[in-house]
């Protein structure tokens, strides 16, 4: 797609059917995603502990760190007091899932 390009998600988001792609002055084009829940995910665990290994070659540690890192600071920059809510992670999330993920790699 380049700098300029842009992927949409049909609505919702979180759980799309669709996936549409586009450039300035060029239709969108749609493409079916269909929605299996986390099923690719429970998927892709099952077959990394079948086959002996700790971390997926797919989506390592290190990434998964760097998203949580991109979210930390979007929490930051949007929430201005601290979660109260039971269910909402603490604001220290970060730090615990590093020192979890960072101690195994």
């Amino acid at each position: 797609m380049g700098p300029d390009g842009w992927l949409r998600l049909g609505p919702p988001f979180h759980r799309s059917g669709e996936v549409r792609a586009g450039r300035p002055g060029q239709p969108e084009k749609t493409t079916a995603a269909p929605f299996d829940g986390d099923g690719h995910q429970i998927r892709g665990v099952v077959s990394c502990l079948a086959a002996g290994r700790l971390e997926s070659p797919g989506v390592p540690w290190a990434d998964t760190l760097a998203v949580l890192r991109a979210v930390e600071e979007i929490r930051q920059v949007w929430v201005t007091t601290p979660p109260t809510h039971p269910t909402l992670p603490p604001a220290n999330a970060l730090a615990a899932a590093a020192t979890i993920f960072g101690g195994r790699r």
